[in-house]
């Protein structure tokens, strides 16, 4: 099903040999159900059908559906959160584990993709760089503490992108490869044996107990333990989603006329740019991504694109603009994921807050949650334990994210409708508008077709935003994306926006 207006690179070029997965039908019994067909649970069934489990893996759309699929497909060892600062937080030993484990994750998607042999899997390496001599004092604070770290890290005047930059960190032995052919590589992998994988299967939060359930749309699955792999804290309403937030980013491929090695690039920007070939068979298309925002701003999210697309032009010889998507993350407070068994709960498990860096974190949690059902012990569990304590290293965004969350909560309430009747929403858009002495969320479609339902997000009672760039409807509060038709397909809110009655006034 297509969700918003756009697809990712990945989409349009996976071939036609994609895995196609049936649906749930009936009700089953497995040693661990794992809601959420991304690459951090896949990569967590695969480890534990290997270790002998009976798993089932639940996505609610296909494969790639999620963020996954929608990536730059980046490979990195290091950290959205500067590495000084990880240090800092978490303490020189912790900070190595992380990287530790990170490089570990790379060299694991290197083997499995040579399995497959179509992923595009490269070792190259990364450059952090800026364009202005007052960037280079906090590149060589990354520099120094990514070799502490284990790193093979560099400080270099030459940056091999063809505008001026005054200086980079150069790592070695980062990657990329093609996301959503490495994950229907996965999934073939899992499925089969007494392991399945489930698509267009949507699920609830799941119920704890000695056996836990997961009720979705085609039957119950009961399983031993639970894995929520849905990047975003799919809980019902839990503290987690007071500890990591969400953010749009958006990313566009371009043809260019310049030379682009095919290696990893992202700027010390506010926000911050990222820069990687398509394809080493695309020596032209480049893959150009950032201008993140909190989800479902009160913005116009085509500005977004319209600010790459300038962002690109003002450095490359652009010949033309041919792909335009975005993708959510969520940002931890203390600038790092939370992953391991869920605070209260002793069979339910949860990965959340990989901002930036999905795949490779990502990749990390998956293991790491195998080994946590498997009782196995794990450097790693103690780091990134979900209900750890850091109020030193999180504090000042703990307060200002979740100030901002209140805001909206109470604030949206009161605002005015976008328009006063149904009948003024253009064909292909969306609107809140006023109808029957309410407010209702209303979409029309390109066909002239109503649809409308309740403005308030399922899961915890926010007003969602119309977003005109992707034609969805996203939350502010806690990142819950609906479709223009009011269908949940991204986020915590655990059903659909409900129906309701508009007059045509």
């Amino acid at each position: 099903m297509q969700t918003t207006a756009h697809s990712s690179y990945w989409q349009q070029t996976v071939g036609p040999d994609a895995p196609h997965f049936p649906p749930l039908d009936q009700d089953i019994d497995v040693d661990v159900a794992i809601v959420g067909g991304g690459i951090t649970g896949l990569t967590a069934a695969r480890w534990l059908k290997e270790m002998g489990k009976r798993v089932a893996v639940i996505e609610g759309l296909e494969i790639g559906a999620g963020t996954t699929g929608f990536t730059t497909g980046h490979l990195d060892a290091s950290t959205d959160e500067p590495l000084s600062r990880m240090i800092s937080n978490f303490g020189e030993q912790a900070a190595r584990e992380v990287i530790a484990a990170s490089r570990d994750a790379i060299n694991q998607i290197e083997s499995w993709c040579s399995e497959a042999g179509d992923c595009e899997f490269a070792r190259l390496p990364s450059f952090q760089y800026t364009e202005s001599p007052a960037g280079m004092e906090a590149l060589r604070a990354q520099g120094a503490a990514a070799r502490r770290l284990g790193l093979r890290a560099s400080l270099v005047q030459h940056v091999p992108l063809p505008f001026a930059c005054a200086g980079a960190v150069r790592i070695d032995q980062q990657g990329r490869l093609h996301s959503l052919r490495y994950l229907h590589h996965l999934a073939k992998e899992v499925h089969g044996s007494g392991c399945a994988v489930f698509e267009n299967t949507s699920a609830r939060p799941p119920e704890e107990g000695q056996r836990s359930k997961v009720e979705t749309s085609g039957g119950k699955v009961t399983a031993d333990s639970v894995f929520v792999a849905t990047h975003s804290p799919f809980l019902g309403i839990s503290s987690l989603e007071f500890r990591v937030y969400p953010y749009q980013s958006y990313v566009i491929g371009v043809q260019v006329e310049d030379h682009v090695p095919d290696f990893l690039f992202w700027d010390d920007g506010d926000p911050y740019h990222y820069v990687r070939l398509a394809s080493a068979a695309e020596p032209s298309l480049v893959l150009i991504g950032g201008e993140d925002h909190k989800t479902g701003e009160e913005r116009d999210e085509r500005k977004c694109y319209e600010a790459l697309e300038q962002y690109a032009h003002d450095r490359f010889n652009v010949r033309s603009v041919e792909h335009r998507w975005s993708a959510q993350h969520y940002i931890p407070a203390d600038g790092l994921p939370l992953v391991g068994r869920v605070p209260g709960n002793e069979h339910i498990y949860v990965a959340t807050g990989f901002a930036g860096t999905g795949l490779t974190l990502g990749t990390v949690a998956g293991k790491l949650v195998a080994n946590l059902i498997m009782g196995r012990s794990d450097p790693l569990a103690e780091i990134l334990n979900p209900g750890r304590l850091t109020p030193l290293a999180s504090a000042g965004e703990f307060v200002s994210e979740n100030l901002n969350v209140v805001r909206r909560f109470v604030g949206d309430r009161f605002a005015g409708p976008t328009l006063n009747s149904p009948l003024e929403v253009p064909p292909g858009k969306g609107a809140i508008v006023a109808a029957d002495g309410k407010r209702t969320a209303v979409y029309c479609d390109p066909s002239g077709r109503l649809y409308s339902f309740s403005p308030v997000c399922t899961h915890a009672g926010c007003i969602v935003h119309w977003n005109d760039a992707e034609r969805t409807w996203d939350c502010p509060c806690h990142g819950g994306r609906f479709t223009a038709e009011g269908k949940r397909f991204y986020g915590p809110p655990p059903a659909d926006l409900a129906p309701q009655n508009a007059s045509g006034g």
